[in-house]
């Protein structure tokens, strides 16, 4: 019940109630109050006016009781509602026949007195005779409508940099950005924007929920002002948040729409671009062997956002041939690459959630302290030309143009003539130092040196020193004496590129074997006193052997080129040897049926003026097939030339060995026709090996023969009586 309107009303109780009491007296016959079934107290339920929230106790909520000798209830004035049994306060002084509630009553249950009269005393009569008893009753105050909400808030869309605290959220929406999620409660309607109806606003409890980019669980949502909730006091992450504004109706119970469920959605842009810091400028070296540089994990100096970097990348323009290592699009990278030399520009990028950029630019400076390596070629010696230039014009075989640098080569030079060829530059005999160097764009160099030697290699021009001279054999020798001319120095005047040209004889080589003696026996050597053929060389005599002697004349100059020339001697061995046989020979055969004849056997003294060297039969192996007849076989005796000659004898081929027997043993047998035994068994002779058993004989030749002959046997007469048949016949061994 509104207690303002109570107070409202005392002032004017005290004439009305001094009224009533005057009245008192002069009652009717007392009315009476009947509800059915007469519970006690008399429940009553009473839902609130749905727009003002107010309800009234009057005659319309009693329906159902019957008033006796009142009649009737058709006149407010027929009811009284007391604070008591006793009927001495109306329930609301003003107003004796209607109680006024509103909203603070929902949910509470009123005791209330209520009386009927005949409506005959006037409105303020007090507890006049007429009136009934009273009857206690219970009045139930109930609230059944819910918030209804119009339109709700207006989706919000924001940036994060307007609260101006450079972080990734936004708080306290319209102070921030004018922009109002705040809900209005309001009586009556039609609700606008933002606003909701409710009969008992004073009964409505209001939390709001945070879900999305900021999450906070339900709570008591801010309250400004009379019915002004606003949620947009909290404090939002960039994204988007729902939020969730719940109307409790704390006079319904929850459920079946209580609570009443206002959303609107509020999203907070970032629109802050992160910032970064790039390191100082990267000054380094090539890498050995390389024409560049590997970077391993450079990082940005600083970098940061006001909400979080997502992404630290880096890049070069793709001309400057920049190769990364492990570099992806995404996350917080270093920078891992390899740099070629010069200067390459990075541009490091910072990247928030939104896709905002930050970037900032450094520089990686490679330089190239590392020289060429050049590797001149060996050492090298080579041939010059002949007399009169005796020098070496180079081609370009002596190029170098192999050297290497880890960036490029630029220049490679000779110091010779400063260009990087040699050819047509002329070289002299003897030690020539070639420097090449080489050289790179950023001026590093280096050299090596190579030596060139130009050699005189013609070898002096030395007179012909004679033919082969072929002589035969002396008869009855193995050698020649053979007499030759020499040359010598005396008039020898060779083209030389290097003068001073001695000559030497010997020593001389006899049949392939070098013979440091075989020249003693002629008067020393002297190389001026002539040339062969041109009479004023000194005659030699020597005895030469059979086969082939070389006496070597060695002309050299002073380069140390020689010139071998060759007086030959070969002796030819044409006289063939003596072959000389015995007559014949006997030759036996062994155990096996075989012999082999030998050359010793048959070679009777043969010789031969130098040497024999091969003697062979035409024949040697015998056997029992040449047992019958004689055989001639030929020696040929072959001398160290090759010279052969052959003689022959006769082979007699004997078996000198008698064949072995081994007789059977002793036999007695039984007669078995007539007075005879035939067929007996056991007393043949067979083939055998060795050692032979009983029966068996052999021979070193086959086909050996058997014969056996009987002895001491009796001739029976036919007429005569045999011996009784059982008599055992005695047999002889053979």
């Amino acid at each position: 019940m509104n207690s303002n309107s109570t107070q409202r009303w005392l002032a004017r109780v005290a004439m009305p109630l001094a009224i009533l009491l005057a009245f008192s007296g002069s009652a009717l016959a007392q009315c009476d109050i009947t509800w059915p079934g007469n519970p006690a107290p008399v429940p009553i339920t009473i839902v609130i006016d749905p727009i003002t929230g107010n309800a009234v106790l009057n005659k319309n909520n009693l329906g159902g009781i019957t008033s006796g000798l009142c009649g009737p209830l058709d006149m407010d004035e027929k009811v009284r509602f007391y604070t008591s049994a006793a009927k001495t306060t109306f329930f609301q002084p003003v107003n004796p026949y209607a109680v006024n509630f509103d909203c603070s009553d929902v949910g509470s249950t009123i005791t209330i007195w209520v009386a009927l009269n005949d409506g005959l005393n006037g409105l303020f009569s007090l507890n006049p005779a007429s009136e009934s008893d009273p009857v206690q009753i219970s009045v139930m105050l109930v609230d059944n409508t819910l918030p209804l909400p119009g339109a709700f808030p207006a989706d919000v869309t924001v940036n994060s940099s307007e609260d101006t605290l450079g972080d990734c959220e936004l708080t306290n929406l319209f102070a921030n950005t004018f922009e109002d999620i705040a809900i209005f409660g309001i009586n009556g309607g039609p609700a606008g924007p933002n606003e909701f109806i409710d009969n008992c606003l004073g009964a409505l409890s209001v939390t709001y929920e945070l879900s999305g980019a900021t999450v906070l669980g339900e709570q008591s949502a801010p309250f400004l002002f009379p019915y002004v909730w606003d949620a947009g006091l909290a404090t939002f992450k960039v994204g988007t948040t729902v939020v969730t504004y719940r109307i409790y109706d704390n006079n319904i119970a929850l459920g079946a729409g209580n609570p009443v469920v206002i959303t609107t959605n509020v999203t907070v842009l970032d629109d802050e671009d992160p910032t970064i810091t790039c390191p100082v400028d990267q000054m380094v070296d090539t890498d050995p062997g390389a024409c560049t540089a590997a970077i391993p994990g450079l990082a940005a100096a600083t970098y940061s956002d006001n909400c979080m970097v997502t992404a630290v990348t880096w890049s070069t323009d793709p001309l400057d041939m920049v190769v990364p290592v492990a570099s992806p699009l995404t996350g917080i990278n270093t920078l891992t690459a390899t740099f070629p030399a010069g200067t390459t520009t990075v541009t490091f990028q910072a990247e928030d959630a939104g896709g905002l950029t930050g970037t900032c630019t450094f520089d990686v400076i490679v330089t190239d302290n590392e020289d060429p390596v050049i590797t001149c070629p060996p050492s090298d010696t080579v041939f010059a030309s002949p007399p009169p230039a005796c020098t070496y014009i180079a081609g370009t075989e002596l190029d170098y143009t192999t050297a290497t640098d880890n960036c490029s080569v630029t220049s490679i030079v000779n110091n010779i003539n400063g260009l990087n060829t040699l050819n047509t530059v002329v070289f002299t005999l003897g030690l020539n130092a070639i420097v090449w160097e080489a050289g790179d764009a950023q001026g590093n160099t280096h050299t090596c040196t190579f030596n060139l030697t130009v050699l005189d290699t013609l070898a002096p021009a030395g007179p012909m020193a004679g033919d082969t001279i072929e002589v035969n054999v002396t008869l009855g020798d193995c050698s020649a004496t053979v007499s030759y001319e020499y040359p010598g120095l005396l008039t020898y005047t060779p083209a030389e590129c290097t003068i001073s040209v001695s000559l030497m004889e010997g020593p001389a080589v006899v049949n392939g074997v070098e013979d440091t003696t075989f020249l003693d026996v002629l008067v020393p050597f002297e190389e001026g006193p002539g040339r062969i053929n041109a009479g004023f060389g000194a005659g030699a005599t020597l005895s030469f052997p059979v086969g082939w002697t070389s006496i070597p004349y060695t002309w050299t100059d002073g380069a140390g080129n020689k010139t071998i020339e060759y007086i030959v001697v070969h002796v030819i061995e044409n006289i063939p040897p003596d072959a000389v046989c015995k007559p014949s020979v006997l030759l036996p055969l062994d155990a096996m049926g075989q012999a082999t004849l030998t050359v010793d056997m048959v070679n009777n003294n043969s010789f031969d003026n130098c040497s024999l060297d091969t003697l062979y039969l035409s024949q040697t192996a015998f056997s029992c097939d040449d047992l019958t007849g004689t055989h001639i076989v030929t020696l040929t005796v072959e001398d160290d030339a090759d010279n052969t000659a052959t003689c022959t004898t006769t082979i007699d081929v004997v078996d000198n060995l008698v064949p072995l027997v081994l007789c059977p043993g002793s036999k007695t047998v039984t007669t078995n026709m007539g007075c005879s035994a035939n067929n007996v068994a056991g007393i043949g002779m067979t083939p055998g090996g060795s050692p032979l058993t009983p029966g068996q004989y052999s021979d070193n030749c086959p086909n050996a023969t058997v014969a056996w002959q009987l002895t001491g046997l009796q001739q029976v007469p036919a007429l005569t009586r045999c011996r009784p048949a059982n008599r055992l016949v005695p047999v002889s061994p053979l």
